[in-house]
């Protein structure tokens, strides 16, 4: 399985989360395309 560091970081890094968007949103819509891929 893959470090959980390492894809939220580059996920980050290559999308910086705009002004005014709710982090808890993104983290939500991370989690759910996360658990849609399957490993």
């Amino acid at each position: 399985m893959i470090a959980d560091n390492t894809w939220p970081n580059r996920f980050f890094d290559r999308h910086k989360p705009m002004p005014g968007v709710n982090l808890e949103e993104v983290l939500q819509k991370i989690q759910k395309s996360w658990q849609s891929q399957p490993i």
